[in-house]
């Protein structure tokens, strides 16, 4: 698997994957640093190359240099010269359906290699050390693991994806006036640190802030939360893969149109006025940037504790 050395800590106990290659090590740096990974490439005698993003053309170019004969890339009318140009470098081509589940188009990038499946489960696998350190983590704070311990992520890197740490704010004082155990949890990144500062100066009652805990221990943190609640970003999925009830914060979407993933376990808190285009079309066209972040104003605190209080209600009785 070709990996960032940030994210490794991910995927790292995944029995599926046989080797991993960190893609933004120093020694792949520059110009000299891409000849050194096409030779590891070459090393490696790889038969295929799978590309799910749509903005790879570098990175298919630099297969392409490998020799990896069969190149299988995802397309997307949203990246259009991206797509002009990585197409003549991709042996098989599929086009993303703007509307469809992002799941189910990962999954239907394999049928150009026969094979077909309608299997979208996501799993997620750590370390038997990460469930400790997240089991420590909790008791430090005073916080048993029998305890309705709902867990919230109020930062993310996509800056079109914001419901605001006011409303993370409001949401976390009324959980906790109604007896739940909230925690809060983040990284040390300069940027996250500067948002959990900006929603320590709004929350009014005590509420935990997690924002030590490795990458690699994240999910393991997760698994004892009794309910999650995310914007739709990846500790959602996380939490999903985790079979761990979520609420997923979609801001603007229509989700008459748009297939987002949805199950018993599963609530959206979304804006009274979906929008028109679906939410990753959305940034695309700066013309319309404002008013994305206002779907995701309209996206209101009691619309996410009516969802919590569903899931509580629905999953735990």
């Amino acid at each position: 698997m070709l990996v960032s050395h940030t994210l490794k800590p991910l995927v790292e106990y995944n029995p599926h994957i046989k080797d991993f290659i960190e893609t933004d090590m120093p020694e792949y740096k520059g110009i000299r640093g891409k000849f050194r990974f096409i030779q590891r490439i070459r090393a490696g005698r790889f038969d295929m190359y799978l590309e799910p993003g749509i903005n790879a053309a570098l990175m298919l170019a630099l297969m392409t240099l490998a020799g990896v004969g069969e190149r299988i890339i995802m397309t997307s009318p949203i990246a259009e010269l991206v797509t002009r140009i990585a197409k003549p470098l991709a042996t098989r081509y599929h086009i993303y359906t703007s509307y469809g589940l992002s799941l189910r188009e990962y999954v239907a990038l394999l049928e150009g290699v026969g094979y077909k499946s309608t299997n979208i489960a996501k799993e997620v696998f750590f370390g038997p050390q990460a469930l400790v350190t997240a089991r420590d983590a909790l008791q430090s704070v005073g916080i048993n693991e029998k305890d309705f311990i709902v867990g919230i992520s109020i930062t993310g890197r996509l800056w079109w994806k914001q419901w605001g740490v006011e409303k993370f704010a409001q949401l976390a004082d009324e959980l906790h006036l109604r007896g739940m155990k909230v925690v809060i949890i983040g990284s040390r990144s300069p940027r996250d640190q500067e948002t959990l500062a900006d929603f320590r100066a709004h929350v009014k009652h005590a509420v935990i802030i997690i924002d030590y805990i490795k990458l690699g221990a994240l999910p393991a943190l997760i698994s004892l939360f009794k309910i999650f609640v995310a914007m739709d970003t990846g500790p959602f999925y996380i939490a999903d893969a985790l079979n761990v009830p979520a609420v997923n914060i979609i801001g603007p979407a229509n989700v008459a149109v748009e297939q987002f993933v949805m199950h018993e376990r599963i609530e959206l808190a979304k804006g009274d006025n979906p929008a028109e285009l679906p939410a990753h079309v959305w940034p695309t066209d700066r013309s319309v940037r404002p008013e994305f972040q206002e779907y995701y104003d309209r996206t209101s605190v009691a619309s996410v504790i009516t969802a919590v209080e569903r899931l509580r209600k629905r999953v735990y009785g």
